[in-house]
Parts: structure tokens; sequence; C-alpha cells
């Protein structure tokens, strides 16, 4: 499987808010609908 430092982003700030959509937006990426 390949990551890229988005996907590293993403993950670590799941982390840190524990929850996708805070983490996505965060990261300045939008969840399909």
């Amino acid at each position: 499987m390949h990551y890229d430092l988005t996907d590293l982003r993403l993950f670590l700030n799941v982390g840190e808010t524990e929850n996708i959509t805070r983490a996505a937006e965060r990261s300045f990426l939008s969840l399909p609908a």
C-alpha cells in the first residue's frame, strides 16, 4: 500500500481530535457525502 504525507497528516489529526470530520477540516480536506 502507498501512503503519502496527506494520509499521515489526516491520521495524526484523527488521533488528536478523535473526530474524522474535524480532522478532515484541519487537513483542509472535504469528506464525501
